[in-house]
């Protein structure tokens, strides 16, 4: 019997484990890979240093030799590209994340401090008795149970037990990202770039590995298309992305590309007595906004004090939890829509007809 299981080992979930293992808790991490497989990148914005400190992975972190991001480039609303340089800031540059390592990084430590990490385990039967959750859970052959008093989901978009319980999800746009790692072109600066094209946008950073990871955001319905013609369609609307496309090699048309959805979503629950969503498990926002990794961190911790007090018998953290979580993805929405409106150089485009107006 542990006191809180997590299932899902990203960043809100592994932020989540590292704080209640330090409040003293007994804590399952539930992560249904081994941190092997290529993850989207993204740049990890200067304002996330204290999140580090407060989980105790600053060290760790540097230690990971993240490749620094001196700020970002933005081709949006106009042809000249704009430059947000992080110089500015008071904490300097942000990184630009492997996040295969990151999430690994976060998930060693949520074990350094006590949690059970287990990886390569999916969870399948997920029921509640007598005032706690039984997990039927499965690595390879094997199948065991485990037993909690609290629930936390942080397994990301994918469909679950807990989001079902949630109630279905308020979805605002149909937006998917088509990704692909191709070589950088040598000496191209470390900025991240944002560029805006008829049909969508462009986000790129460079890696650790010399790679760039290169992501076209368009509307579902607008890349309708089999997985073996991705890397073409991909290929296809670089053309009119003069700037991304600058900054790699000629990519061949035997790349390998994925496709992932990223639209905008948040479960009017997301909680219940003994259990919360956390992450993008409860709100997701669009990747324009550059705070997907910082916003799982905060959430985790969130998530972990509306536990902790709930284990003591008091439930309006809880409550307060999903009352903060919804008036800040209403600021979210508000945001989204300024950001939008300020591109108008294509107005007959479905992409961004739709997104002129207000939610």
């Amino acid at each position: 019997m542990h006191d809180v299981a997590i299932i899902g080992g990203g960043p809100a979930g592994s932020a989540a484990a590292i704080a209640l293992s330090r409040s003293g808790h007994s804590v399952a991490l539930i992560e249904r890979t081994r941190y092997g497989a290529p993850r989207i990148g993204e740049t990890l914005p200067p304002d996330s240093r204290p999140l580090l400190d407060r989980l105790g992975v600053t060290k760790q972190f540097h230690a990971e030799h993240h490749v620094p991001a001196p700020g970002v480039i933005s081709a949006w609303g106009d042809d000249t590209p704009y430059v947000n340089d992080f110089i500015v800031n008071p904490y300097g540059d942000g990184w630009h994340l492997d996040r295969t390592r990151f999430d690994r990084m976060m998930a060693m430590h949520a074990r350094d401090c006590g949690a059970r990490v287990h990886e390569q385990t999916r969870v399948g039967a997920c029921s509640e008795t007598a005032g706690h959750w039984q997990l039927r859970m499965s690595s390879g052959v094997d199948a065991t149970t485990l037993q909690c008093r609290f629930l936390i989901d942080a397994s990301g978009r994918r469909d679950s037990a807990l989001k079902r319980r949630a109630g279905a999800p308020l979805v605002y746009d149909r937006l998917v990202g088509i990704t692909a790692f191709i070589p950088a072109r040598a000496n191209i600066n470390r900025y991240t770039l944002i560029e805006s094209v008829p049909d969508g946008w462009w986000y790129s950073a460079l890696l650790p590995d010399d790679r760039c990871v290169v992501t076209f955001m368009t509307d579902a319905d607008l890349a309708r298309t089999g997985r073996k013609d991705l890397a073409a369609f991909l290929l296809n609307h670089l053309q009119s992305a003069k700037l991304t496309a600058s900054r790699i090699d000629a990519p061949r048309t035997d790349i390998e590309v994925s496709i992932a959805p990223a639209m905008s979503y948040r479960h009017e629950r997301s909680h219940g007595d003994n259990w919360l969503l956390a992450g993008d498990a409860a709100a997701t926002r669009d990747p324009l906004s550059g705070q997907g990794v910082c916003k799982a961190l905060e959430s985790g911790l969130a998530a972990a004090a509306a536990i902790d007090g709930a284990l003591e018998g008091d439930r309006n953290p809880l409550s307060h939890y999903s009352s903060k979580l919804k008036s800040a993805h209403d600021r979210y929405l508000r945001t989204r829509t300024d950001f939008y409106r300020a591109e108008r150089r294509w107005p007959d485009s479905p992409f961004w007809q739709r997104r002129q107006r207000s939610n």
